[in-house]
């Protein structure tokens, strides 16, 4: 009997010792954590938790209400304090900020411990935060709404008040209907917007299935923020919480992933009526980037409301990326080459183009490699990698085609005749149809070692390679027939011989019996002729 009474006054000192051993030594994080779990939770004596509060303007009494209120917040996040999680060390320094201080919730950052007087306590700002983070997680007091609730709904069933259970099941009724109203007033307005933007609008199992994502999304949310109403204990609340993290962001996903294929599809139905092919394929190109992109985003966001670390799976990937980068370096040379061609678009089907010693007519632009035909009738396939860094000369952008010679006519042709000729030379332009008016070059340019050279340089206002050979040709007429009317010889390479007397043989020089003013009169006759 005596040696059981013994044992017992043992384990009662040694208790006591170690209770009185956790209020002094809070000389370590972990030693602090320790004696905030224990009075918190393990014996709930929120009047010996506040002793490792930092000293600040609240009183004793108010201490006690803070710490009580440190519990609420906790379990309303599905907090757990692990003392094992701390660290030993006396003079622990955080390496993100450089301070003595230790941060034991990712997810409630105002919340830190920090070394004052070699001891660590719970931070006066974070003592000074208490009652603002409470009064964000519990917008409504429920000790307000248990007072105004019968006492009979008060009574626990299966471990829930019976106001609880009754709160979950309108909870899910009232989802329901609004689900109901909320999809055929979604389903309209897709219509409506549909018909002021003239646009078909999505198929129908589209906008139910998108109504419905944004709706469970919705009553999601909104269960995360209305969660600590229903007061689970802090192990059903941190199941809970898990759960809300995995499901918010994967209807978050799944919505815009349906999001992007809504507007994918009003692009497709706007790029259909441009002239070009290239929106055809740009929409397509850009909803998959769009579409991996809100996949691996979603990714990302779960791993990190789940606690993962993504840093280092964002390194794998980034390492995993460069070595994939290198092995199809070819392959992503020609996918951003094909997104610069659909963006600046340097050219579009059917214009003629000149590169790297080659030219002829776009045919198609393709996602890898755009194909030309020549003017021999051959097909030219180039990635669109290495065309992107050609110099690219668009003939079929031309607003105006060039079209210079120089006509040679013989040294023997008398001023006033060229004079007439020259100024023939520019009524023709004037007077074509196809040619630039405010802008050409017909002058007397030069003596050449055989002939007289006169300078004809205009420009052709017309849509394609046709309509300018057509013009080219009407034009080379005009100058042959003109030169004809007046007399005009066209010159060639000759060598030409002089005798001094040779009076059997005729000189091939002709003789211009004409002066200026026939000449004037013969031109006039020619362009009154014409019209």
């Amino acid at each position: 009997m005596k040696k059981s009474i013994t044992i017992v006054l043992i384990l009662l000192f040694h208790f006591c010792t170690y209770a009185e051993s956790i209020d002094y030594q809070l000389n370590t994080p972990r030693n602090t954590m320790q004696a905030l779990k224990h009075y918190l939770y393990e014996v709930n004596e929120p009047s010996k938790a506040a002793k490792c509060f930092a000293k600040s303007k609240f009183k004793q009494e108010q201490l006690k209400e803070l710490a009580l209120k440190l519990k609420k917040i906790l379990d309303a996040y599905g907090l757990v304090i692990i003392p094992e999680n701390a660290p030993e060390n006396p003079d622990y320094i955080d390496t993100t900020t450089g301070e003595t201080i230790f941060k034991p919730f990712k997810s409630l950052p105002e919340v830190y411990l920090s070394k004052i007087n070699n001891k660590w306590l719970l931070s006066e700002y974070s003592v000074n935060r208490i009652d603002e983070i409470y009064y964000k997680a519990f917008p409504v007091e429920i000790e307000k709404i248990k007072g105004i609730i019968p006492e009979f709904l008060l009574i626990e069933i299966i471990g829930l008040e019976i106001w609880k259970l009754l709160f979950i099941i309108l909870y899910l009724l009232f989802g329901v209907a609004i689900y109901k109203l909320f999809k055929l007033l979604f389903l309209i307005q897709i219509r409506l917007i549909s018909k002021y933007i003239k646009l078909e609008p999505p198929p129908t199992h589209t906008i139910i299935t998108l109504s419905r994502a944004l709706f469970i999304l919705i009553l999601l949310v909104l269960l995360s923020n209305f969660l600590y109403i229903l007061e689970f204990p802090i192990n059903i609340n941190r199941i809970l919480i898990v759960i809300l993290d995995i499901l918010i962001p994967i209807f978050l996903t799944f919505s815009s992933y349906i999001l992007v294929e809504t507007l994918s599809n009003y692009s497709e139905q706007i790029a259909k009526r441009t002239t070009t092919n290239v929106d055809n394929k740009i929409v397509p190109l850009v909803r998959k980037i769009l579409k991996i992109l809100v996949v691996i985003t979603g990714g990302v966001y779960i791993l990190y409301n789940l606690g993962i670390e993504i840093t280092p799976i964002l390194a794998g990937v980034s390492l995993g990326g460069l070595a994939l980068a290198l092995a199809a370096q070819e392959t992503l040379k020609h996918f951003f080459g094909s997104v610069t061609v659909f963006t600046d678009r340097p050219f579009e089907v059917g214009d003629w183009i000149k590169f790297d010693n080659f030219e002829g007519t776009v045919e198609e632009i393709g996602l890898r490699s755009t194909r030309i035909r020549t003017f021999y009738n051959s097909l030219i396939s180039i990635p669109n990698g290495k065309l992107a860094d050609m110099v690219i000369d668009n003939m079929g952008k031309r607003i105006y085609r060039r079209f210079r010679i120089n006509i040679a006519i013989t040294y023997d042709t008398p001023v006033y005749l060229i004079e007439a000729y020259v100024n023939g030379l520019q009524r023709i332009v004037l007077q074509h149809p196809a040619t630039r008016k405010d802008y050409f070059n017909i002058y007397f340019n030069d003596m050449g070692d055989f002939s007289l050279l006169i300078l004809f340089n205009i420009f052709f206002e017309v849509p394609d390679l046709q309509s300018e050979l057509q013009a080219r040709q009407q034009i080379l007429f005009e100058i042959i027939k003109l030169a004809e009317h007046l007399g005009i010889r066209f010159a060639f390479p000759t060598n030409t011989i002089h005798v001094e007397s040779f009076p059997q043989t005729k000189s091939l020089t002709p003789i211009y019996e004409q002066d200026k003013q026939k000449i004037g009169d013969i031109l006039e006759n020619y362009f009154k002729n014409k019209t």
